[in-house]
């Protein structure tokens, strides 16, 4: 009977382990969730190595403040997404206003506000991407407004 000899050397042959997950963390609001996601941004360190992104309820006819507002109160990069933004660790994206986004292969794919219902669902459309492609790897906060 023959012996299987192992490779002394086969440990130089394996191939490294795949680069770790992205880890997410998606807020929701409305309106009056400013100040929630702002003492929040105010707190967190700027190196947790998470991707923050912020859905907000806004207009779609008025610009949005939200980058300068929240450039203020943490070092992280805070930006707006445009379509196909490549999403990295310690950087917080902000939805624009009249758009919609979807989690896609570690991107954030931007559509149109679709305009068949009245009621329009950023959070939703997002939060279930987010849970379809990164499944643990998502953390998802709802914050309560004013009302």
């Amino acid at each position: 009977m023959k012996k299987k000899i192992e490779n002394k050397f086969s440990i130089f042959e394996q191939k490294p382990p795949p680069q770790a997950e992205l880890q997410i963390v998606a807020i929701g609001s409305s309106a009056g969730g400013l100040e929630a996601v702002t003492e929040l941004l105010q707190n967190m360190t700027a190196n947790t190595g998470l991707v923050f992104v912020y859905i907000s309820h806004l207009s779609p006819e008025h610009e949005s403040l939200l980058t300068n507002i929240l450039s203020r109160v943490t070092a992280m990069k805070v930006q707006e997404v445009t379509d196909r933004e490549k999403m990295l660790p310690n950087n917080v994206y902000l939805i624009p206003p009249g758009k919609a986004m979807k989690v896609l292969d570690g991107h954030i794919q931007l559509t149109e506000r679709t305009t068949a219902t009245k009621i329009h669902l950023p959070i939703d459309i997002f939060f279930t991407s987010l849970a379809e492609v990164h499944k643990e790897d998502a953390i998802g906060v709802i914050l309560s407004g004013s009302a």
